[in-house]
Parts: C-alpha cells; sequence; structure tokens
C-alpha cells in the first residue's frame, strides 16, 4: 500500500519552479494547500488511469482508494517513479489549451517584439519529448520484471525449441 502522499511529494519537488502551482493570491494558507493537494490528486488518478490503459503489468493501476488516499498495491519504487513521471505529463498536457488562448490575447504590435508562436513551439517540444519519454519508460517497464527489474525472456525450452 502506498499513501498518495508519496506521490505528491515527489511531485511536487518536480514543480518546486513552478510558483503559479503553489501561489494564490488572497487565499488563506491551508485553504491553498488544500487547493495544491486536489489538484495533485487530479494528476495522480490521470496518470493512474493512463497507466491502467496504456500498460500491461500484474499490477492493477487502478486499485485505489480515494477515500484513504492510498494506493491498495505494494508498488516499487520504479513503478512511483514512473507514475510522477505520468503525473508531471498530466500537468504539462492541461496547459496545452491556455497555448491557443493566449495567442488571441497579442496586438500586431506584441507580435513584433514577443513571437508567442516559438513559445508555443518550444513548449510542444518539450510536451512531446516528456510524453515519448514516458511511453518509452513504459515499454521498458512492460519488458522487466517488476520485483528485480530483470529484462523478461521467453523459455523456448518449454516450447520444445
Amino acid at each position: 500500500m502506498v499513501k498518495f502522499e508519496t506521490f505528491y511529494a515527489l511531485f511536487f519537488d518536480k514543480l518546486e519552479k513552478d510558483r503559479d502551482f503553489f501561489m494564490y493570491n488572497d487565499v488563506k494558507p491551508e485553504d491553498a494547500e488544500e487547493i495544491i493537494r486536489e489538484r495533485a490528486k487530479s494528476y495522480l488518478l490521470s496518470a493512474l488511469a493512463h497507466l491502467f490503459l496504456k500498460c500491461t503489468s500484474n499490477i492493477n493501476f487502478m486499485n485505489y482508494d480515494t477515500q484513504n488516499d492510498v494506493h491498495n498495491e505494494d508498488l516499487t519504487q520504479t513503478e512511483i517513479d514512473l507514475i510522477v513521471d505520468i503525473m508531471f505529463e498530466k500537468y504539462l498536457e492541461r496547459d496545452i489549451s491556455m497555448l491557443k488562448a493566449q495567442s488571441n490575447r497579442f496586438t500586431t504590435k506584441d507580435l513584433n517584439t514577443f513571437s508567442p508562436a516559438n513559445e508555443r513551439r518550444t513548449f510542444m517540444d518539450m510536451y512531446k519529448d516528456v510524453q515519448a519519454d514516458n511511453m518509452q519508460r513504459i515499454k521498458d517497464y512492460e519488458a522487466t520484471d517488476r520485483l528485480t527489474g530483470k529484462l523478461k525472456t521467453t523459455d523456448y525450452s518449454l516450447y520444445g525449441l
């Protein structure tokens, strides 16, 4: 069993430079803390659903309890890290819709001094890199034994070969 707090701590470390995620104007610190945890929980549940759909594993990634904020499986550190990396991907994914909205805010004068297209392209390149890295990590995870970390192999002697 793994407490959601374990995922949150690692996720918050990834976002430590993103002040917008942690800072809320005119909100009491305890209320801000609750907002931060609810947002992290949303990313966690989204990441678990993503793994459930994209990954073949002996682990049921959807085996969690939101009332007690725990994942009911005994996850390895590799699995926890993979989940947190996908939480980060989901975090970036939500900013994609903001890119289009921002492009409509600029005047022609703004566009001459600042190119949102470059910023958008850079962000999308970074997002695609994170997404590709996560897909590769999922494939690597599927190809190894979750407890030993050794590559899975087929014993062809069982088939008379």
